[in-house]
């Protein structure tokens, strides 16, 4: 028998639906990776328990002031968590004009006026250093000012920041204190924070366009991809021909807002311009030179989508994965923060006049044991989220699978009961193991891709052969994970139907990929158009739908309590998070048509191609294939 038939059942531990199937018998694959896979979890368990009893994460927020103490952590301040930036000189209040960046001092609440006096700490002139002795040192004089308050507000929760204009966007500007790029990310999307039920309402169109789409497939594949194409190719022209030619047009609307965020409006828009028209012609060209692996792979397509419907517990496969994977990212974010906080603490110096002081400012240095635990709870993030990836991928081939071999009753197949809790349970409990091993491989690969994409961020100018061949391994590196993932793939439907382990799988993907690598290539090819059309409608739709939503007056009224501050922004992050419900529809999509050709490959290469349950349009496609001899 070959690697590509099917052998036959057994009646030792399977259930019904899989006896009537071709699906063998479960059993446990792999066990020896899966006891490395929970002894790996354990020790990321211990990391964190570790990270916990040595560090403290609010070190990685919290203010400092200008003794080194974190505002709100040490014990002197302990009650006192905002920063507070005294006004520069002996005055302030509503009439300070700048601010002591030098002497920052910590509040256990933010003035909201000019009404508080705040004992603020001062300078007096450094001693001359050519008088202090051989080491270098020097003294400075410390005393106290008793100032009114800046009138401020709360910002992040750590921060008093000047309600005055001027003095708040010193603080914010590049050589401000809170003018880092991350402080500066946190400052956009706290504009947002008014707005959140908008955005809830954008990811719940998202969501809603997504079911929208498959269903559209299921009953008009051919005629949605084509149109969707072109609608795309009309867009991105449209795009690219109206920046170029209203690139000086400053008083148009697509001007304005480019300007708000680009410090040269006339260049942005006609990068965005040709950007635009590049996207358009790589849309021509592939509905020019792909337009048969389209027709003939909307049928596979068509299958998927019937499939999904059939089984109403996989309709939740979307949204269960996007909002697990979520929450384990938050945790495995969270944890690697307290992994960072567990660093010691040093003093760094900071300017003052013309000398520098030390004691003002903090630094982390990590030991080596550290650096070594925080790359092990990075690594083995990167594995948890890859194997997350890869129990989705099975989850979605066992219930297709267990639908594909459903034999037809009455014209119609009974999709399996519960197929999506069954296959989760399969998949945990016995082929964890199998899933860990892909999964470390993928990981292992994207960890080193990411090391060399730091060296060559790192490697100086001055050396440009040393640079252009890490960029070069971090090219290879890339491409080897894209052929892992996409031997993964199709490895975990293998077992799903074999119940093979991992390597055994991997074999035998890569014979029927030898095989059968056209009808692979096509379906591949038409399901990632299919992919890509999908993903691009659902996320310029909703980024239009917020856009154009965010311009009525309830929305711009400053005191309605759905006030939208930032149209661009909120159309911006609606956008963004309409494309991160997408992917997982569209991964849906693609995993379901490639379990359909999978099965039906395995099908044909047994002389079973005409068999009760066979689909009929999966039955049409290789009924092409030997009218015409190919695909």
């Amino acid at each position: 028998m070959s690697a590509t038939e099917l052998e036959p059942l057994t009646d030792v531990d399977v259930n019904d639906d899989e006896r009537a199937s071709a699906m063998k018998s479960n059993r446990c694959t792999d066990i020896f990776c899966l006891i490395v896979w929970l002894a790996f979890l354990a020790a990321m368990g211990f990391v964190l328990i570790t990270s916990f009893r040595d560090g403290d994460i609010r070190r990685l927020s919290h203010g400092f002031n200008f003794k080194g103490e974190l505002c709100g952590v040490d014990a002197a301040v302990a009650g006192q968590p905002y920063l507070y930036y005294c006004a520069q000189g002996d005055s302030g209040g509503s009439e300070a004009k700048s601010l002591d960046f030098a002497n920052p001092i910590c509040l256990a609440k933010c003035p909201e006026d000019d009404s508080q006096t705040i004992s603020c700490k001062k300078y007096k002139e450094a001693v001359d250093p050519e008088s202090t002795d051989d080491k270098g040192e020097f003294t400075v004089n410390e005393y106290h000012v008793n100032q009114a308050s800046i009138p401020t507000k709360d910002q992040f929760g750590r921060y008093c920041v000047p309600k005055n204009l001027d003095l708040a966007k010193s603080l914010v500007r590049g050589d401000g204190p809170l003018g880092s790029d991350v402080v500066q990310m946190f400052d956009s999307i706290s504009s947002l924070r008014s707005c959140w039920p908008m955005l809830l309402f954008a990811v719940l169109v998202a969501v809603v366009l997504g079911y929208l789409y498959l269903f559209a497939l299921e009953i008009v594949a051919k005629e949605l991809i084509w149109g969707l194409l072109v609608a795309c190719i009309v867009l991105f022209f449209s795009i690219g021909v109206y920046c170029l030619i209203h690139r000086n047009n400053e008083g148009g609307p697509v001007h304005q807002v480019v300007a708000a965020y680009a410090s040269d409006a006339e260049w942005t828009m006609i990068g965005i311009g040709v950007v635009s028209l590049i996207f358009g012609a790589i849309f021509v060209c592939v509905a020019c030179w792909a337009s048969k692996s389209i027709d003939v792979a909307v049928n596979c397509i068509e299958g998927a989508c019937q499939c999904i419907f059939d089984m109403p517990s996989l309709l939740l496969q979307p949204l269960l994965e996007a909002f697990i994977r979520f929450i384990v990212f938050l945790f495995l974010l969270y944890g690697l923060l307290w992994c960072l906080s567990v660093g010691e603490i040093k003093s760094a110096e900071v300017g003052l006049g013309s000398y520098r002081i030390s004691g003002l400012h903090r630094t982390f240095q990590l030991t080596d044991e550290e650096w070594y635990m925080t790359a092990f709870w990075v690594f083995g993030s990167l594995w948890i989220l890859e194997f997350l990836t890869a129990l989705s991928q099975f989850i979605v081939a066992y219930s297709v699978a267990l639908w594909y071999f459903t034999p037809y009753s009455g014209g119609s197949k009974d999709g399996p009961r519960f197929p999506l809790f069954r296959a989760t349970c399969v998949g945990l409990f016995f082929h964890s193991g199998s899933l860990a091993l892909g999964s470390f491989l993928v990981a292992m690969v994207r960890m080193i891709r990411y090391i060399f994409q730091f060296i060559t961020k790192n490697v100086k100018d001055s050396n440009p052969v040393a640079k252009a061949l890490v960029c070069c391994i971090s090219c290879v590196m890339w491409c080897f994970q894209k052929f892992l993932e996409f031997i993964n793939k199709n490895a975990y439907i293998d077992i799903a139907i074999n119940k093979n382990n991992f390597c055994t799988a991997g074999v035998n993907v890569m014979k029927i990929l030898m095989s059968e690598g056209v009808a692979v290539a096509i379906l591949n090819g038409a399901t990632f158009i299919a992919q890509i059309v999908g993903a691009a409608t659902i996320t310029l739709l909703t980024f239009l739908l917020a856009y154009n939503a965010s311009g009525f007056e309830l929305f711009q009224d400053r005191d309605s309590r759905w006030y939208v501050p930032d149209p661009a922004m909120f159309a911006g992050a609606a956008a963004f998070l309409a494309f991160l419900v997408a992917i997982p529809f569209m991964l849906q999509l693609d995993m379901a048509s490639d379990t359909l050709l999978m099965c039906y490959v395995k099908d044909k290469n047994k002389g079973n191609r005409g068999g009760s349950h066979v689909p009929k349009i999966m039955a049409d496609l290789f009924d092409d294939y030997d009218r015409s001899g190919k695909y």
